[in-house]
């Protein structure tokens, strides 16, 4: 008696696994995917991943086997952008699609396949940012290893749960595309030569990088400084001033590492300097603006939504003022206190806080 009750209990035990293995390998929806796009877009692979990664229950199979759907993906570039199409047709039933515009195909791409996943899985979408190229392609080729040998037939009558049941066509629907630009502030301070000696300084920055498909990353960079009081004296007499202003850069990054990026450009700088001579015979507070221009070399270490960022820079004044007065013992002598030199270098170091997204293009 004892042996038969445990046969059953072991028999129920071996129907229930059995048939929770065949209402797993249902809830599959399986897709052959038809993939067309230029070269410099995602490989195949890499939209299948984000596919599978999308919702785990949708897999891509191979051509050669049976599948609930057939995915049609086509992208074409456009005078601005990119142009893609996504036809999903079941296995009885009529075809739904799908189109997304945008300036980048890794963003069109990756919204063709959310939408897929979402047509076909509107309960499991999995929302978290996309896993590396290199991980997208080994989800879809262990994805593709474990799909189910065969669907399991529905029975007649009952609407497919996950088919799509949307019209035959609609267009310019919005995408989860990841952000164009990625904005950073920037608190730093550094050494600064460009009047005689040595001032330290404090600045404070905005930056705004465009990240293409590439991994070349244009950059601009708003900056406002501000200097320490400072004087310069000679035997004519003494001159203070406060070196302020501010300064555009625009340039190239280039991500070098998990968490490194190099990269230089150009630079725009005006010094606006208040000026007093505290030892003239007439003390005559005054405002000089310096223009200058030049070139910069940065490496910054970026792991997270702060970094650190080194930066050297040189360049040339486009006006060499003089600083002459009037002593106050003899108004009749006069005389250069100092001059602005032609040439200047500049060495900072800069803490950087990230507003924006890094896991676009730039920061896989």
């Amino acid at each position: 008696m004892r042996a038969l009750a445990a046969t059953a209990v072991a028999s129920l035990i071996l129907t229930a696994g059995v048939r929770a293995a065949a209402q797993g390998a249902a809830d599959v929806q399986t897709v052959r995917v038809d993939y067309a796009a230029p070269a410099s877009c995602p490989a195949r692979a890499w939209f299948e991943g984000a596919l599978h990664f999308r919702s785990r229950r949708v897999i891509a199979v191979d051509a050669t086997r049976a599948a609930a759907f057939d995915a049609k993906v086509v992208v074409e570039p456009t005078t601005n952008g990119f142009h893609g199409a996504l036809r999903m047709t079941p296995q009885s039933g009529e075809p739904t699609v799908r189109e997304i515009d945008g300036a980048r195909c890794a963003s069109v791409v990756e919204a063709l396949a959310f939408t897929a996943a979402l047509l076909l899985d509107p309960e499991g979408i999995n929302t978290a940012t996309l896993p590396s190229d290199t991980e997208l392609a080994q989800i879809a080729e262990t994805a593709r290893a474990e799909a189910p040998a065969s669907r399991p037939p529905e029975p007649a009558g009952e609407p497919r749960p996950s088919s799509p049941a949307s019209p035959d066509r609609v267009t310019s629907i919005a995408p989860p595309l990841p952000p164009r630009f990625r904005f950073f502030g920037e608190l730093g301070a550094g050494a600064w030569t460009a009047i005689a000696g040595a001032a330290a300084r404090a600045h404070l920055g905005l930056e705004v990088r465009y990240e293409g498909a590439s991994r070349l990353a244009p950059s601009g960079r708003l900056t406002a400084f501000g200097g320490v009081p400072a004087e310069e004296s000679s035997t004519f007499g003494t001159v203070s001033y406060v070196p302020t202003g501010g300064r555009v850069d625009l340039g190239m990054l280039v991500r070098v590492g998990t968490s490194l990026r190099a990269g230089g450009g150009v630079h725009l700088t005006t010094l606006v300097m208040p000026v007093d001579a505290p030892s003239a015979q007439e003390r005559r507070p005054s405002l000089r603006a310096i223009p200058s221009t030049g070139v910069a070399a940065r490496a910054s270490w970026e792991p997270s939504w702060w970094g650190l960022a080194l930066e050297t820079s040189g360049g040339a004044n486009f006006v060499r003022e003089s600083f002459v007065i009037e002593t106050r013992d003899d108004p009749s002598r006069t005389g250069e206190v100092f001059r602005v030199p032609a040439f200047y270098v500049q060495a900072t170091i800069a803490w950087l806080v990230h507003f924006g997204d890094l896991h676009g293009p730039l920061g896989r």
